[in-house]
């Protein structure tokens, strides 16, 4: 009968691979006309750049350089701009570098020809441009291919997140985790669809949660490195991490000495990985350190760029915005209001709703996994809904965890299916959001609404003490407190 069970479990897995690839190739057939394009512009842009010159060139891109794309609708060839330099962390680099063999080993469709353009000294001058052509549905399937690859490796990551709060095995649960990550509209809209990246970090972040909480602290900051060298949203993952240490200090079993053993572990894993990939894109160029990648990829996207209340999240400023009469408008992040910037306010509140988070989910689920969990889907979530300067697809990033934590927390699932109908609105919104529309306006309002709502939702389903949770608990409470650490 075991065996039986078994063998249905792994065909279950299996079809879910083969439904999850069939719908990604359906997305990527239908990008080159439907899509996003720039960001897939800049993508290839700099895939072929790192490919041609190393990936620490893909730093030296400059903004607008010109690339030969297929525009739709008519998917003539033009030239297009690429509208912002580099801006990833160096392993990111990496991952264009093999996206530009792979590009170059499949597609030899190149444009040449010439475009004009204002020169440094504000004249106009003719350049010539020869580049392989953007946005063929080769070009889509050589940018998707990592975060397919990714997709699959969260999905098996998730399984194991259910697997570590059902105290054991629970292969039906493990099978529709696995299923909801691989087959959910947004997880397959946004790598495939969007050609966006954004699984290659949380992909790495869920398996570090996963190593954190079976103990396997310097695999957890190893991991964790990794992360913050593919993506700044790295970072989310940080309150849970944190939390995993407090659940190590005042946890069944827990010390004070553990919980800085542990920690002391996983930074070092973590300081090792940054300084071992950072260090061949600081050095070598001249005399000093070149800082390029901690500028591009750090500083300057919190710091100078996207100055916005929004662009394209539908958050708590996006109903502000629509209360001012002008929903979707890129309003000024910096202007003040009760006091200080916009910007500031949403740091402030952004904090808040971490130690809320974070406080109600000891609460309710004490020093475990549980909470673990709950905090790493709960400070990701409240960084899409609270803070300035948040992009559409931000929402993407609490997703895996509220997958994992909702199959063991039942009052968690009407925000896990309000959440997946928000975000696949949110990466599909150039298909039918249009300024001055006001239908379209009035829906995305009330997405905002619906976002806002869950996320207080979230919140509050973690006062009631008497919902029921999932019977793991308290077996996956004593795994953490009795496992030692792997330093």
């Amino acid at each position: 009968m075991q065996a039986r069970s078994g063998r249905r479990h792994a065909a279950a897995l299996a079809a879910c691979i083969l439904a999850a690839l069939a719908l990604r190739a359906l997305a990527v057939a239908a990008a080159p006309r439907h899509a996003y394009l720039m960001d897939h512009v800049m993508f290839m842009a700099w895939s072929a750049q790192a490919y041609e010159h190393g990936p620490r060139a893909a730093y030296d891109l400059p903004v607008g350089h010109p690339v030969w794309v297929r525009v739709p609708p008519e998917m003539r060839v033009a030239p297009k701009a690429v509208p912002l330099a580099c801006n990833y962390p160096p392993l990111a680099t990496v991952v264009f570098w093999l996206q530009g063999m792979l590009w170059h080993a499949l597609d030899d469709q190149v444009g040449t020809g010439s475009v004009t353009r204002v020169g440094a000294d504000g004249r106009p001058e003719t350049v010539a441009v020869r580049s392989r052509v953007v946005n063929t549905t080769t070009s889509r399937l050589v940018n998707a291919l990592p975060g397919v690859v990714a997709d699959l490796g969260m999905a098996w990551g998730v399984l194991h997140l259910v697997r570590i709060l059902a105290g054991g095995a629970a292969p039906g649960l493990e099978v529709l985790a696995f299923g909801l990550v691989a087959l959910a509209p947004p997880m397959v809209l946004d790598a495939a669809f969007w050609s966006q990246s954004d699984s290659w970090v949380s992909c790495v972040l869920v398996w570090c949660l996963v190593a954190a909480l079976r103990a396997r602290f310097t695999t957890a900051g190893l991991l964790y490195g990794a992360a913050l060298m593919l993506k700044a949203q790295a970072v989310l993952l940080a309150p849970a991490l944190a939390f995993v240490g407090l659940a190590l200090a005042h946890g069944p079993g827990g010390s004070a000495a553990r919980a800085w053993r542990a920690s002391g572990a996983a930074l070092l894993g973590a300081v090792a990985v940054v300084a071992a990939v950072a260090a061949p894109f600081s050095l070598g160029r001249g005399a000093g350190l070149d800082a390029t990648w901690l500028r591009r990829a750090y500083l300057e996207p919190v710091l100078e760029q996207y100055p916005y209340t929004t662009t394209k999240a539908f958050n708590l400023w996006w109903l502000e915005g629509a209360a001012a009469g002008e929903p979707g408008a890129l309003r000024d992040a910096r202007a003040r209001v009760l006091g200080m910037t916009k910007d500031t306010l949403g740091r402030l509140l952004l904090a808040a709703g971490i130690l809320a988070g974070a406080a109600l989910a000891a609460r309710r689920f004490g020093w475990t996994p549980a909470a673990c969990v709950a905090v790493a889907f709960l400070a990701a979530f409240a960084a899409f809904v609270l803070p300035t300067r948040v992009k559409a697809r931000y929402v993407y990033y609490g997703l895996p965890f509220l997958i994992a934590a909702a199959l063991h927390f039942p009052p968690w699932r009407p925000a896990l299916a309000g959440l997946l109908v928000v975000a696949t609105f949110e990466l599909t919104w150039n298909l039918w959001w249009t300024a001055g529309d006001a239908a379209a306006g009035l829906l995305a309002t009330a997405l905002a609404a619906a976002t806002t709502g869950l996320y207080l939702y979230s919140l509050a389903a973690l006062v009631d003490r008497d919902s029921r949770i999932g019977s793991g608990a308290c077996e996956s409470s004593r795994a953490l407190a009795r496992r030692d650490d792997d330093a």
